[in-house]
């Protein structure tokens, strides 16, 4: 896909991350670019109007998400200019592979959650763990069986979303249950679930950190 293609536009956000550091990765912003010629973004700086260290000619990449899309490439530095702002123009690869946000994407995960059944009246909970997760349901896996295929369950769960922590408590349907053994080599039961959310703030809050979980794996975060 073309630059020109995406639908960037100025102001959008994109992650710099020099090669020689893969932990070097600086937010800079879109002011504009030429189709086939040049992207131009602000310069990044380490904090205290201090600018990072880049040369002409230096290969980093670039990586961004925009409408339901994630990307990334690698360029070089053309140009640093310093006035009448710091900005560089960096080289535009001539085709950009994208990945699709899909609804159903699933993300790796290690999320601890207390589970019970919505029919149990002693209101008796149960501790699993949930090793991926979409924003339409989850694997959850127990050293037990903890719920029957159909049976109704509540989950509550801790997640991170911009570094504020939600408490979040999501109603499920039981759609699966298998054995699985796991990478410690532990026999578990995996149970395969289905979200049935009402609440709209928890249904936003999921969506953003399924897609949040999904741009870090990628490096975009």
């Amino acid at each position: 896909m073309k630059l020109e293609e995406m639908g960037l536009q100025i102001g959008d956000l994109l992650q710099l991350q020099q090669l020689s550091d893969p932990n070097a990765r600086y937010p800079v912003r879109v002011i504009g670019y030429v189709a086939g010629k040049s992207l131009l973004t602000t310069a990044p700086y380490l904090g205290q109007g201090r600018l990072v260290a880049l040369k002409e000619k230096q290969k980093v990449i670039i990586r961004f998400a925009v409408h339901n899309s994630v990307t990334g490439f690698k360029t070089n530095i053309i140009y640093i200019r310093t006035i009448p702002f710091p900005y560089l123009h960096l080289e535009i690869p001539d085709n950009i592979e994208t990945m699709e946000v899909r609804k159903a994407h699933r993300v790796s995960t290690s999320i601890t959650t207390t589970i019970r059944k919505e029919n149990d009246k002693n209101n008796t909970t149960q501790t699993a763990q949930l090793i991926d997760i979409s924003p339409v349901g989850a694997r959850m896996i127990a050293a037990k069986q903890l719920c029957a295929v159909d049976d109704a369950i509540s989950l509550t769960i801790e997640v991170n979303v911009a570094d504020i922590e939600r408490l979040l408590v999501l109603s499920a349907i039981c759609r699966s249950v298998a054995s699985s053994e796991e990478k410690n080599e532990r026999e578990m039961m995996s149970h395969g679930l289905q979200f049935k959310i009402k609440d709209e703030d928890d249904r936003l809050t999921l969506h953003a950190y399924v897609y949040q979980k999904m741009l870090e794996q990628m490096h975009v975060l």
